[in-house]
């Protein structure tokens, strides 16, 4: 019988005992009539939702819950596709390892690289097209993961400041994931989905400060930032939105830097 797939990095489930077999182990015990043994469950099984930008480091699965759910993957030829995924929306998880990414942040910036099962990372040129087949990390390969305001999913921006987007309406009745979205909709919105083990425990913050330097803004904005947008930005990071402020200032301020690329 073949064996069920597994991922590199997922703890084996540990087999369940019965008291029979644990009277083998034991010779001078008395035989007892064999019952399964209740068993904690392991908390560190199974995928997750991400809640944090900081649980984006290891497998992650990049999920688009349309009429049929279905994931980002990538071939051995490092063709870029959606993948139909087995598990409902509620509970997505991987049963390819071509669905699977492996996030990783990029020292010194918020970017992030995806690499693919292959050992090949995710890029996307300026025309919007993807592909997995490098196997060094430059501009293209490079994403900016954004959690929507409302906490109901991610969009992801490349270097070109334009988003990952999933169309459900394609030519030839087909799904089609492209990098070439102006803006954020229901199209560049995905579920990331990480194994649990990854997940930061919540704690309850103290001392947090409602204040944020115009640096640590320019360096999120990846920019020079005008008065009045750093006004807009203090103040949505005071009083709530920030992130889709953000994202707001990050579209309306494109750069043609990477245009040689």
């Amino acid at each position: 019988m073949p064996s069920k797939l597994s991922f590199k990095g997922e703890k084996p489930k540990k087999r369940k005992r019965t008291a029979g077999e644990d009277a083998l182990d034991r010779p001078s015990a008395k035989p007892t009539k064999p019952q399964i043994e209740d068993e904690p469950e392991e908390q560190e099984d199974g995928w997750v939702d991400a809640r944090l930008l900081e649980e984006l480091n290891g497998p992650v699965l990049i999920a688009f819950a349309g009429h049929t759910p279905v994931a980002l993957a990538a071939d051995t030829a490092g063709k870029v596709f959606v993948s139909n995924l087995d598990s409902p929306a509620t509970s997505m998880e991987p049963h390819d390892v071509r669905q699977v990414f492996v996030a990783a942040e990029i020292a010194g910036s918020k970017k992030y690289s995806l690499k693919s099962a292959q050992g090949k990372y995710l890029s996307c040129d300026k025309f919007g097209l993807l592909s997995c087949v490098k196997e060094a990390i430059g501009p293209q390969e490079t994403w900016t993961p954004i959690l929507k305001t409302d906490g109901d999913g991610w969009c992801f921006q490349n270097a070109y400041e334009k988003f990952l987007s999933c169309d459900e309406n394609a030519k030839g009745g087909t799904m089609e994931i492209r990098g070439d979205a102006e803006s954020v909709g229901f199209c560049e919105t995905f579920k990331l989905r990480i194994q649990a083990r990854f997940r930061k425990r919540e704690v309850k913050e103290t001392g947090k400060t409602d204040r944020i330097s115009t640096a640590e803004l320019e360096k999120l904005a990846g920019r020079k930032l005008k008065e009045h947008e750093i006004k807009n930005l203090k103040k949505a990071y005071r009083e709530g939105g920030f992130q889709e402020a953000l994202l707001d200032v990050r579209v309306k301020g494109k750069s043609d830097k990477f245009a040689a690329f």
